[in-house]
């Protein structure tokens, strides 16, 4: 049995080639990620954090195996990551289920694909339905469920192959606020059942603080990390923290490290946002 030892980014760099607008000028190519080096341990729960285009997701998905550096390497529990593993599962910003399956049958896709029995496999999606909360909605296809419920679907998928380390991309960034925060409460509940690392990529600088045990700062392209910052809280936590005077210190702290990183004004909780910050917030900005 493999050693759990956590995740381990080396250096990783990542280069994309696009073509330029002209139909005569030659293709050229942009660093969208530019000697990444980090450590998550086997059970933190860290968000990647910086404004839109900055590698974020491009650095997820080295992680995932879904991408090859370009140069350096991703090592998972000491062995390098060549490719998608059943130690790693994935949460997409958008759920992409399989709109003529059931919710029961769209969390146990993932085992058909391991090939785990049918009876096995549907009693793991059903303790995995209770785990996120829809009970009572096992039958259903995903047209008939809302985009916050679809969202635990989608979670449940990557929970229930058990994974050591969840990758989430975005996950709750396409809901309403009062959903994102409802899930956002969900996953702090589930979390407190498990023993796993998390890599969570968000926009939103509340939810990186709400959620992680550390927040790793980008900057704009290419991505490089600019901060590293472990959050003093305690958990279990709750939205109750965000009127807090630490809280606030905290979320100051970020935005310092974000610095002009956008190109933009520090906004009330997203990197994009253009507001000034408001002294207390009671919410994050959608």
């Amino acid at each position: 049995m493999t050693d759990r030892s956590g995740i381990s980014v080396r250096e990783v760099c990542k280069i994309f080639r696009r073509r330029s607008s002209g139909a005569d000028q030659a293709d050229g190519t942009f660093r969208a990620v530019d000697g990444v080096s980090l450590e998550i341990g086997v059970r933190e729960f860290v968000s990647v954090i910086g404004p839109s285009g900055c590698g974020k997701t491009t650095l997820l998905r080295m992680i995932a195996g879904l991408t090859k550096p370009d140069s350096g390497s991703v090592h998972v529990d000491g062995q390098e990551v060549r490719g998608p593993g059943p130690e790693r599962a994935m949460v997409f910003q958008h759920a992409s289920l399989l709109p003529w399956v059931n919710v029961l049958n769209n969390i146990a896709f993932g085992l058909k694909l391991r090939g785990v029995d049918r009876k096995s496999r549907l009693e793991r999606a059903q303790q995995a339905v209770a785990l996120v909360g829809l009970d009572g909605f096992e039958h259903a296809l995903p047209r008939e469920l809302s985009g916050g419920m679809q969202q635990r679907v989608g979670l449940a998928r990557a929970l229930v192959v058990d994974p050591m380390y969840l990758l989430m991309d975005e996950p709750f960034g396409s809901l309403d606020e009062i959903t994102r925060r409802e899930m956002q409460a969900e996953l702090l509940k589930i979390w407190s059942k498990q023993e796993k690392g998390a890599v969570f990529v968000t926009h939103s600088v509340d939810e990186a603080i709400i959620l992680s045990d550390r927040i790793i700062v980008m900057s704009s392209r290419p991505g490089r990390v600019v901060a590293d910052m472990r959050m003093p809280f305690t958990s279990p936590r709750s939205h109750a923290l965000e009127q807090t005077r630490e809280f606030a210190a905290v979320r100051a702290d970020v935005w310092k490290m974000l610095g002009g990183q956008s190109g933009e004004s520090a906004g009330a909780g997203t990197v994009d946002a253009v507001e000034p910050i408001p002294p207390s917030p009671p919410v994050d900005a959608a």
